[in-house]
Formats: structure tokens, sequence, C-alpha cells
């Protein structure tokens, strides 16, 4: 990640350096949303908070491009904080069905649970939207 932590805005253009180091801050988050990066830990110290992170290979990182339409849409459905219930009848489906896309959606993206998954989405989705 970037050195966002450690870069001294009081000296040189402070305007500047303060928009500079406020890009790399949100570019990093966006790499962490998007599974580009893992977080490992965080602390602070002298006032200031640290983060540790690693970065993935690009085998490892969930692609959305592996899912079916029908998949993305009931993710995002999800993710947008509908039950499988409401889910289901936004998109004309059965409750059961929901729960199938869902389950297909999480071994596709290599996520143990189902609650990994729609925050993977959703976090995805706001990346996306942020982009």
């Amino acid at each position: 990640m970037s050195n966002y932590g450690r870069r001294g805005l009081g000296c040189g253009r402070p305007a500047e350096l303060y928009h500079q180091a406020h890009e790399e801050a949100v570019a990093s988050w966006r790499a962490l949303l998007t599974g580009r990066w893992s977080l490992v830990d965080h602390f602070d110290e002298d006032g200031k908070r640290y983060v540790v992170a690693v970065r993935n290979d690009a085998a490892q990182v969930p692609c959305s491009a592996a899912l079916s339409s029908a998949e993305g849409r009931t993710l995002t459905s999800l993710a947008s904080g509908c039950s499988a219930k409401v889910a289901a009848d936004e998109l004309g489906v059965a409750v059961s069905t929901i729960a199938a896309r869902l389950a297909s959606a999480r071994r596709k993206l290599g996520f143990r649970t189902r609650v990994e998954t729609i925050r993977f989405w959703r976090g995805l989705s706001r990346a996306q939207e942020a982009a």
C-alpha cells in the first residue's frame, strides 16, 4: 500500500500534498475492497494509524466475471440489504433459487460463507461506483 501514514504534510505545498495523499489513500482502500490487498493488521502509534496489508496473487483475487448475470443480480439485490425473500420477489424467482445462486456465486468466488460473499460484492459495487 502507499506510505500515506508516513508522509509529512507540513512542508512544501500543503494543499497539493494533501490532495496527493488523499488520492493515494482512496486508491489503497479501493485496492482493499476489490481484493487486490488483504488487511492483516492495524495499529496506532505516536498518534498515527498504521495499516498492514499484503498484496494478493492475481490468481487468488475473486473474479466477478466468472459469475452469471443471474448470480450478479442476486448478489446485487442481497448486497443492497434485501432479504432472500424480498430478493426473490424482486427478481421473480423462488427463494430456493436465490439460495442456489448465492451458493454458486460463493463457490465461484472462493468464499466460505454467504456473509463473506455478500460483503465482498457490496465492497466491489461501492468501489465501482466511486471509480
